[in-house]
Order: structure tokens, then C-alpha cells, then sequence
């Protein structure tokens, strides 16, 4: 028979020390929750006090706030419970402020800072309450109820006030103590590592950008006594003063109509006004309202100093100097997230790349920008509106589907700014030279210039007509030399273009390579099986399954030989000569390249072409135009959610010759791109994860062949044309 009985869960004594030490990573984010802590007592200021003897045995740490206080029932009901939701019951403190504590574990940070805790707390009514807590009474103890907890009272005559007294062993000192000395003389530190570590994060922590409420004032003031012979060092913690200096800056909004809108300002030349954005991002999921400002600093040493001499000043007024304003660059770069005004860590520390900027800077280095370039704050709303929970853990959000998207949101918009500073990069000469490669490498065995530069200076020195001769035909004969090698690297060049374009499109070969190569793996047993049945006896059925296997044999044989036909020209290991081919067969056969992809996507391909038509040129360098193009369209047409996708290809013949059409029904090309011509420009892209190597191939392999691939205005789509050199649509 079976007896019933009702047990009750009793949490062990270290319960406490798990929340605190475990859940809290370091003493840095333990004095920030102990700071947000009095925030949310509406306390106007807040002082942290670092004292160390001189044989610097101890540490005692001091956070006190002149906040609302808590009375004996608040402390012993609320403050000593652990993970109580009495915060996120309430939401907001008596003065209104949002709460930021809502875990109900941040006041246990305390353990992580050192071997005992002290409480001193006074009320609005004068009621002082005062606890001492000893960590390792948690550490013994069984149950958390085991533990007695000495709660003293008394009436006070002072203002309203939470104190929190924190001692440390020689350890603890050390820890806040020690000192980089090769970093202090090159950096020039005030205090020691941590100390200094403390103070810009302190300076995070409160947005310097978007302010707190007009009304509301929260000052929180660093005092040092004992580290690194300083006495009574007093610093008021304030922003450093880089809000109103950039190069470039792109702040905004997500809308409830799913719009991003946006601002893009360029404060290196003082000609450019402000230019709105509108994105739409439909496709990403809600999480909620985004409000972004995110500032991006060229590295260079001449950039550095143009920022310096726009206005980058210390807090006293002084102006920095290279390697300070430099150092200052290193300390505040990253891109911070901010929840009702507090910075949400490790988001915007040094080196923490939560967006992977590096990564994504490492393929195209001209064009993306890397996350030491980067100071920015990005700002959204509550977990019940946003969707983006904080860890218990006080390190980061959780990165679920929701963080995800909201990662691709703020990267989709830094997008924007990416495009736009490489084109004006590449207009000011700060980035690729605007010459095509073809034209670079031609350009090194023509000699005209100095050619014409040497005759004009033999006339002026009266040298005879013979002797010019002479020396113009060596002159000739260097050159002609020279375009041999040049020819030469041209071949070599195209050839390494046609493999990079083989290289964009090779999970193109792998998927449909893999499908014969596994039926072959997977056949030939059974192709073995049945030839043992029909050594042992000869049946109809026999040779039936064998002939069936063969059959299919040859078709993935076929499909195998048809794949690397198609990307044959592309791999071709070296450089034939010019020669006639079939236009049509190499527009058919780039479009097969991508036929699973344009079956998966429902995307109509249509060809527009006279059977007839031949070109002479390398047939190589067509199939880098078109794969590259058709590419693209693929791509873009998969981010519109078009319910008819098609891709058209025309061709027609006039007396300049053969042009082609390329349009598609996608997105479409920004007519400020078309103009500038920088989509043709190596390491540019608006892909999210692009390469900026498709168009520049296709425009290098067009030149090769007297081509122009230009990009025309269109309302419908892309728009892209290759007309014979010398010819100009418009």
C-alpha cells in the first residue's frame, strides 16, 4: 500500500554563492549590477569607493547611493530572497524610472568582490537597517535556512541611503591592483588594469548618445585611495566627448510598418548633406522598435588627424594628440546594445566583434568596414516587446532566432553605410584606382609619353634628326618587348579570372556532381550483387536489373560529362587564342550552370538570340560575363518576393555590331551605383556576405574582348548591356 506524503524543496546554503560567483562573471560586471541597483532606488548619485592600506594586505569596497532607502520588511522579505520577481512585478521605481535589475540575482554580485558584506540601508522614514553578511557561513551551511542573519535597527537622523560595504583579502587586492607596467608607460594609465577597466566601463554605461530623461539625474563619482600611491583620487564619471565627431554616421529607426528609416551623414567633406534611407524589412522577424547610431572612423594616420583638428577635445578642454586619440579609438570602438538607456555587456567592450565584422572585413577588406573602425549604440525595448531575453548570466542576450534577425537587421543597415563610404573612398582616390586592371597592365608597355617627353628634349638640346631616330627606334624596340609581356599576363590574368569565377560557383558543381558520384557509391554493390545472381543463373529477371542498372549508369555518367562541359571554359588551365564560337550555345550553357538553382527558385530564364550569331573574342571570357551576371540575378531575385522571378537574355545585331541584354525582375540597382559605375569596382558588393568579385570579372573579361558591360536605369529590375567599345547606351 502506498503512503503519500508532502516533502518541501530547501535550497542549499550555497544557493546564494551560485548566484553570485557563478552567475556573475567578474568584479567589473559586479559593481555595475550593484550600480544599476541604485538606479533603480531613484538615486540621483552614486559613490564607489576603492581603500587599500599601504602594505596592501586588504580591499574594502564601497558602493553607496543616496536612494530611497529600504525599510527592515523590504531587506528581510525582498533584498535577502533570492531570484524574487518583486521587479519585474513593478517595472518601474517610485520616481518612474524603468527598472533594470528584473532577475532578482544582481545584489548577490557582492559575493564575487570579496570574503564578507555589509548592508547599511536608511529609509524615507528614518529607520536604519543594517545586515553583515559572511560568505563562507554560505559556503558550510546545508540549507539556506540554517543560516542565522543578524538584522540590527535603530532610528537615524540622516537622509535616505543604501550603503554596501565590501571587504577583500591580499587576493581581492590584487586583483584590483595590478598594474601592466610596459602598458602604463606606453598608454600612460592613471590607475591599475581593473581600476581603469572599471572607469570605462562606467562611462558606457549610460548611453552618452541618447540621454536619460530631462529630469532624471544619475551621477556616479569613482573614489581611490591606495592604488599605485594615489591618495584620494576623486573622478565624476562622464562620457568621453566624441558624440558630435565621425567620419561617417548612420543613425535611425525600425518603424511598425516595417521600414528602416535612416540618416547617413559624411562629415569628411562639407559638402554632402544628410541622405535619408528607406528599408524595407519585411522578411526579418519582430523584435520590436530599433533606434541605432552607429559612427565609423577611418584608421588611417592622416584620417586620425582630420578628426583631431575637427574638434577632438578631452574633458578639460585640451585637445588629444595621434597617440591618444588613436588610443581613445582602440578603448571606445564596438558596437554597444542598450536597454532603457544601460549597456547590456559584453556588447560594445573592445575586441568583443558580436556582429563579426572582422570576418566579414577579412574577403573584402576596401569595402567592409572592421569593428575596430566602429564606436556604436544600438538601443531596444523590453524582452516582452522585443523578444531578446538577457542571460541570468549578465552575459549577453540569448542567441536565439530573434537575436538572429535583429543581428541581420543592424547589418543589413550597416550596409548602407558600407556602399556609401566606399564610394566616396573611391571618388577622393582613398580607395581602388578607378582604371580597369586591363588598363593598368596595358598601360605598362605603352611608352607614348615617354616617348614624346625624350623628342621634345633632344630638339631643345639640338641633338641631330639621325641620332633622334636612334634612340626613338631602341625606345620602340623596349616597348615591343613589353607588350609580348604584357599579352602575356593578360592571358595569365584571364585564365586566374575564369578559375576565381569557377571558385563562386563551386557548391554550384558540388551539388550537382554529388547526386551521380553518390548513385555510382551506392550502385555498385548492388551492380555486384546481381552479376554474382546471374553467374549462378542465367533468368530474364537476371539481365533485366543488370540492364536497368547500366541504363542508369549511362545517365549519371551523361549528367556527370554535361556538368563539366558547362564549366570547362572556365577551368581551362591556359590562355588559347582568339576564335569564332556560337553566342547562343555559351548563353545556354551559363544558364545550365544554375538550372537546379533557377528550378528551386521558379525563376524563367529566356533567350532572345539569333542561332546564327558568332562572335570572335575568347569564348572563356563570355561565360565569366554571363555566370557572374546570371549569378547575381539569381541572388536578388530570391531577396524580392516577386511571385513571377525571370531572367531575359537579348541579343541583337546593328553596324556597331553585336550587343547583349542581360535584365532581370529583382530589386534593381540604386541609380547613384549605375552612375558612379563603382558595382563595377573589385571588393564592392551589397550582397550581405559578398565578395565584390562577380561584376569586376565580368567588366575585366568584357574589356579583354573590345566589350563595354555597362548598367542602365530601369524601373523593373536590373538592367545590364555589353555593346562593342566606343558604342554609349543610355
Amino acid at each position: 500500500m502506498l503512503s503519500n506524503e508532502i516533502q518541501k524543496i530547501r535550497p542549499a546554503g550555497r544557493h546564494i554563492l551560485t548566484i553570485g560567483r557563478d552567475l556573475i562573471k567578474d568584479n567589473l560586471a559586479a559593481i555595475i549590477e550593484l550600480v544599476k541597483n541604485a538606479y533603480d532606488a531613484d538615486a540621483t548619485r552614486v559613490d564607489i569607493f576603492f581603500d587599500v592600506p599601504q602594505d596592501k594586505s586588504s580591499i574594502k569596497i564601497t558602493v553607496k547611493d543616496n536612494g530611497h532607502g529600504m525599510s527592515k520588511d523590504v531587506v528581510i522579505n525582498k533584498w535577502l530572497v533570492p531570484s524574487t520577481d518583486d521587479k519585474l512585478q513593478r517595472k518601474t521605481s517610485p520616481n518612474g524610472r524603468i527598472l533594470q535589475g528584473r532577475k532578482g540575482v544582481g545584489r548577490y554580485a557582492a559575493s564575487i568582490l570579496g570574503d564578507d558584506l555589509l548592508l547599511r540601508t536608511i529609509d524615507k522614514e528614518y529607520n536604519q537597517t543594517e545586515i553583515y553578511l559572511q560568505w563562507t557561513s554560505f559556503e558550510k551551511a546545508r540549507y539556506l535556512d540554517d543560516i542565522d542573519i543578524l538584522v540590527a535597527t535603530s532610528k537615524v537622523n540622516e537622509a535616505s541611503c543604501t550603503e554596501l560595504i565590501v571587504n577583500g583579502d591580499s587576493i581581492k587586492a590584487q586583483e584590483w591592483l595590478f598594474i601592466d607596467e610596459k602598458k602604463e608607460k606606453r598608454f600612460k594609465i592613471k590607475y591599475s588594469d581593473m581600476i581603469d577597466a572599471l572607469i570605462t566601463e562606467l562611462q558606457k554605461l549610460v548611453s552618452p548618445i541618447k540621454k536619460l530623461e530631462k529630469n532624471d539625474v544619475f551621477t556616479i563619482v569613482v573614489h581611490i585611495n591606495g592604488v599605485k600611491d594615489y591618495k584620494g583620487i576623486v573622478e565624476e564619471i562622464k562620457p568621453v566627448p566624441i558624440d558630435n565627431l565621425y567620419d561617417y554616421r548612420l543613425y535611425g529607426y525600425t518603424t511598425n510598418e516595417n521600414t528602416l528609416e535612416l540618416i547617413y551623414s559624411n562629415q569628411k567633406s562639407v559638402n554632402l548633406p544628410d541622405e535619408p534611407i528607406k528599408l524595407d524589412i519585411t522578411g526579418f522577424k519582430n523584435v520590436g522598435k530599433i533606434e541605432f547610431d552607429i559612427r565609423v572612423y577611418d584608421r588611417d594616420a592622416e584620417d586620425i588627424h582630420n578628426l583631431i583638428g575637427r574638434g577632438l577635445k578631452k574633458i578639460d578642454g585640451s585637445f588629444y594628440n595621434y597617440t591618444e586619440a588613436r588610443n581613445l579609438l582602440n578603448t571606445l570602438n564596438g558596437i554597444s546594445i542598450y536597454r532603457n538607456n544601460f549597456r547590456i555587456r559584453p556588447y560594445g567592450e573592445p575586441g568583443y566583434d558580436w556582429l563579426l565584422l572582422d570576418k566579414r572585413r577579412v574577403d573584402n577588406p576596401s569595402f567592409r568596414i572592421g569593428s575596430n573602425q566602429v564606436i556604436g549604440y544600438v538601443y531596444i525595448q523590453s524582452e516582452e516587446e522585443s523578444h531578446l531575453e538577457e542571460k541570468s548570466a549578465r552575459d549577453g542576450l540569448k542567441e536565439d532566432e530573434y537575436y538572429n534577425s535583429f543581428k541581420n537587421i543592424i547589418l543589413y543597415a550597416l550596409k548602407e553605410l558600407e556602399v556609401r563610404r566606399f564610394n566616396y573612398r573611391r571618388e577622393t582616390d582613398k580607395s581602388k584606382e578607378k582604371l580597369k586592371l586591363v588598363h593598368q597592365v596595358d598601360s605598362l608597355a605603352n611608352f607614348d609619353e615617354v616617348k614624346s617627353e625624350i623628342k621634345k628634349q633632344l630638339e631643345i638640346a639640338n641633338v641631330s634628326s639621325e641620332i633622334q631616330t636612334n634612340l626613338l627606334q631602341v625606345i620602340e624596340k623596349e616597348e615591343h618587348k613589353k607588350t609580348k609581356i604584357v599579352e602575356e599576363i593578360n592571358k595569365k590574368i584571364a585564365v586566374y579570372q575564369g578559375q576565381a569565377t569557377l571558385g563562386k560557383i563551386i557548391n554550384v558543381v558540388l551539388h550537382e556532381g554529388r547526386k551521380p558520384l553518390n548513385f555510382f557509391k551506392n550502385e555498385i554493390a548492388n551492380v555486384n550483387f546481381w552479376i554474382k545472381e546471374l553467374q549462378k543463373n542465367y533468368t530474364e529477371i537476371t539481365l533485366k536489373e543488370i540492364t536497368s542498372i547500366v541504363s542508369r549508369f549511362e545517365t549519371n555518367s551523361k549528367a556527370l560529362i554535361n556538368l563539366f562541359n558547362r564549366i570547362d571554359p572556365l577551368a581551362a588551365g591556359r590562355r588559347g587564342n582568339k576564335k569564332d564560337f556560337n553566342l547562343k550555345k555559351v548563353i545556354e550553357n551559363s544558364f545550365a550552370v544554375y538550372n537546379e538553382d533557377l528550378i528551386r527558385e521558379g525563376i524563367k530564364s529566356e533567350i532572345i538570340c539569333d542561332d546564327s550569331i558568332n562572335l570572335y573574342g575568347w569564348e572563356s571570357d563570355f561565360y565569366i560575363i554571363l555566370t557572374n551576371i546570371i549569378d547575381n540575378s539569381i541572388y536578388w531575385l530570391c531577396q524580392k518576393n516577386n511571385s513571377k522571378k525571370e531572367i531575359t537574355v537579348k541579343v541583337y545585331k546593328d553596324e556597331e555590331g553585336v550587343s547583349i541584354e542581360i535584365l532581370d525582375n529583382g530589386p534593381g540597382i540604386e541609380k547613384q551605383f549605375i552612375e558612379t559605375e563603382v558595382i563595377f569596382e573589385p571588393e564592392f558588393s551589397l550582397k550581405t556576405n559578398g565578395t565584390g568579385l562577380g561584376l569586376a570579372l565580368a567588366g575585366e573579361a568584357a574589356t579583354r574582348n573590345n566589350y563595354k558591360l555597362q548598367a542602365i536605369e530601369c524601373n523593373d529590375g536590373a538592367f545590364l548591356k555589353l555593346v562593342p567599345q566606343g558604342v554609349v547606351n543610355g
